[in-house]
């Protein structure tokens, strides 16, 4: 059974990427945190991919760590993977943790093979 993946971010481009790229899996995408939370507490989601920035027009990104600690505090053993344009410097990817992602990628440095590693690490890991 393939696993499922809920891709969270309000780029449909970005959407339209992951969809390409990653087939393995079954795919549900949302746009923004409302429809996240509700996909998440109806339906047995495996990983979540959730970007920090929910807002294109601007860098503001309350609305992407709140949507992770809300997912973490509903479902506490879900890979959830933060992804982002904006953070550059590692030193910053502690922070993210912080608020309950497990991994953080960061989109400019999208490389497909990398990405696929690193999605089956997580689901290997969590879903032994």
């Amino acid at each position: 059974m393939k696993k499922i993946i809920l891709i969270v971010d309000d780029s449909v481009a970005f959407h339209a990427t992951i969809t390409f790229a990653f087939g393995e899996y079954t795919l549900v995408s949302t746009y923004d945190e409302h429809g996240a939370l509700s996909v998440v507490e109806n339906t047995p989601v495996d990983m979540v991919l959730c970007d920090l920035n929910l807002n294109e027009e601007s860098e503001d990104f309350d609305r992407g760590i709140n949507l992770i600690r809300d997912i973490r505090k509903k479902k506490s053993e879900l890979p959830i993977i933060a992804v982002t344009n904006y953070f550059e410097q590692r030193e910053h990817w502690a922070l993210v943790s912080e608020f309950g992602a497990t991994n953080i990628l960061y989109k400019k440095d999208y490389n497909i093979k990398n990405w696929k590693e690193t999605f089956h690490k997580l689901l290997d890991n969590y879903w032994k």
